[in-house]
């Protein structure tokens, strides 16, 4: 999923597999402690990738 920000600035949303249960989270292609995403990301753009089994 793409979404564009006020600010115009992109954030996409991946989630490969067909899993429920989260594995991991990655923001920017580094892993992400815990559920919460950082607010820069919504500011800067960037890419979110869930990893689910």
């Amino acid at each position: 999923m793409k979404w564009r920000t006020s600010n115009g600035k992109t954030i996409t949303i991946k989630k490969p597999g067909s899993g429920r249960a989260i594995t991991a989270i990655s923001v920017n292609g580094k892993e992400n402690k815990g559920y919460l995403i950082p607010h820069d990301l919504f500011k800067n753009g960037g890419e979110v990738e869930i990893v689910t089994k």
